[in-house]
Order: structure tokens, then C-alpha cells, then sequence
């Protein structure tokens, strides 16, 4: 078989894998609320939980009816009031 001879050097592209932080972590330590990477990622959580509570808190609301006030007694639309006490 023939060999195979190359004149140019063949730059293959090879993946890279970016060890640096993302946009939302550096975005976080540049406003402050965190000094280091490990710091942003919590705040980053806890940013996370409070939108997932406030979620679960809206949603329960909405399909459970907590928090509607409901009356004690209930009274029939146009019928005279009584008074109970003697």
C-alpha cells in the first residue's frame, strides 16, 4: 500500500472543557454578594429555594383556597335577620 504523506500540519480542533464559572456565578461575585465561587453557588441555591417556595406558597393558594375567609354562618340571601340573644 501507498503511504500517506502530509505537507501541512492538520490542526484538528479539540474540545475544550471551560474550567472557569458561569456567567450567573461571576455575575454574583461582580455585584458583591459573594466574595468566591463557592459563595455564589449558595446564594445562587438560596435564590433557587426562595423562587421554589414562593411557587409552592402561590400555587396552594390558588388550588387549596388558603387564606380565603369563609363565613362562620351561613345565611340565606333575603330572609330577614334574627337576633339569637334573649
Amino acid at each position: 500500500m501507498d503511504e500517506v504523506t502530509f505537507t501541512e500540519e492538520q490542526n484538528i480542533a479539540r474540545p475544550s472543557i471551560s474550567t472557569g464559572s458561569s456567567g450567573l456565578i461571576q455575575f454574583v461575585q461582580k455585584s458583591g454578594f459573594a466574595k468566591d465561587e463557592q459563595h455564589a453557588t449558595y446564594v445562587l441555591f438560596g435564590i433557587a429555594g426562595v423562587g421554589i417556595l414562593i411557587t409552592l406558597i402561590t400555587l396552594s393558594t390558588l388550588l387549596f383556597g388558603v387564606g380565603h375567609s369563609k363565613p362562620a354562618v351561613p345565611t340565606i340571601t333575603g330572609a330577614p335577620r334574627t337576633s339569637s340573644s334573649p
